[in-house]
């Protein structure tokens, strides 16, 4: 679950509101952020912790080179589904 504020605010302002909310939903992982600032936790007991999203330049790094087809050239057979569902059987 996200809980999530305005810039101007703190996002651990949302923490009770945040909790409130989880356990109705009875949802155990919940992100605090206001854009720049994000928190995570575990509720109910959990300790919202500071964290940081990795910069897209690492991620691009770590990115395979290799490039899936194109759906457009697959060809769709009788036996597409099943294959595709259990690729070991091809």
């Amino acid at each position: 679950m996200l809980e999530a504020k305005s810039e101007d605010k703190n996002p651990l302002i949302g923490k009770e509101q945040a909790r409130t909310y989880a356990k109705s939903q009875n949802c155990r992982f919940v992100i605090l952020s206001n854009g720049n600032l994000h928190y995570s936790g575990t509720w109910p007991k959990g300790i919202p912790r500071y964290f940081r999203f990795p910069s897209l330049n690492p991620l691009r790094a770590t990115a395979t080179s290799s490039q899936p087809p194109k759906l457009v050239t697959v060809p769709i057979n009788k036996d597409y589904i099943a294959l595709t569902s259990c690729p070991a059987m091809q």
